[in-house]
């Protein structure tokens, strides 16, 4: 006997074809066919894989937003300025050489004594000792002499000269001849003045010539001969300015 047929309902159709379907080849994203081939699948230990690839990934990312965070909300750099420092102990009266000196970086903000650049320490003398990494400033140096430009065979010698007339009128490169006045020697011939010296008392109030107990002077670039024969004409003079006499050259 043939039993009839009947058609299956909807919903048992639909359970059915999930059925079929779980049974089959299940479908991957793409991105994860990417993976190593030990992350990919349905294993549990795939699966273990893949999530602590995820938290790793997670971490990484939020490492990356905190370092943003910080440098964003971080305030910007203070302004600074090179400054010349000693680089060890200087002890007082040490003429400077550059492996004494290093350049460093100070804050703008820092009050500091104006200081020459590096180039132009080397060879000065520091007149109070220094501390490593202590600026070296202007006020840490010996002034500098600043003497006319001469040969290197001669020296500069002041000569005090009371003639009034004369010091008014003679000027830097003038040329003068030289006597002693009380032998009435020529000691000196067209000697090159380079400088003048202005009256000068003692407590340095500046006097005229009549006045001025020391009085003013003029600065020759001689030898080494004249400035001993100018020195031999001024020594045991009573009247400072009347012991060497100087005659003026005509210019040419």
């Amino acid at each position: 006997m043939r039993l009839p047929s009947f058609a299956r309902r909807p919903d048992v159709a639909a359970r059915a074809a999930v059925n079929d379907k779980a049974t089959g080849p299940v479908a991957r994203p793409r991105w994860e066919r990417l993976l190593p081939d030990t992350w990919q699948g349905d294993s549990r230990e795939s699966a273990w894989r893949r999530a602590r690839g995820r938290r790793a990934a997670s971490g990484l990312l939020v490492a990356v937003a905190s370092v943003g965070v910080i440098g964003a909300v971080r305030p910007a750099d203070e302004p600074t300025k090179a400054v010349v420092v000693a680089a060890h102990a200087i002890p007082a009266g040490q003429r400077l050489v550059a492996a004494d000196l290093e350049t460093t970086r100070w804050p703008l903000r820092a009050s500091l004594p104006a200081g020459p650049p590096l180039a132009r320490l080397v060879g000065q003398t520091v007149v109070t000792p220094l501390s490593p990494g202590e600026p070296v400033t202007s006020t840490r140096l010996r002034s500098a002499h600043t003497l006319p430009p001469v040969a290197a065979d001669q020296v500069v010698v002041s000569v005090p000269i009371s003639d009034q007339s004369l010091i008014s009128t003679v000027r830097v490169g003038d040329r003068v001849d030289a006597w002693a006045a009380a032998s009435g020697r020529q000691v000196g011939r067209d000697l090159r003045v380079v400088g003048t010296v202005a009256a000068v008392q003692a407590d340095g109030g500046r006097l005229s010539a009549a006045q001025a107990a020391q009085p003013p002077g003029v600065l020759l670039a001689v030898d080494r001969s004249v400035a001993g024969a100018l020195a031999m004409a001024q020594a045991g003079s009573q009247s400072p300015g009347t012991a060497v006499l100087l005659a003026l050259r005509p210019t040419t």
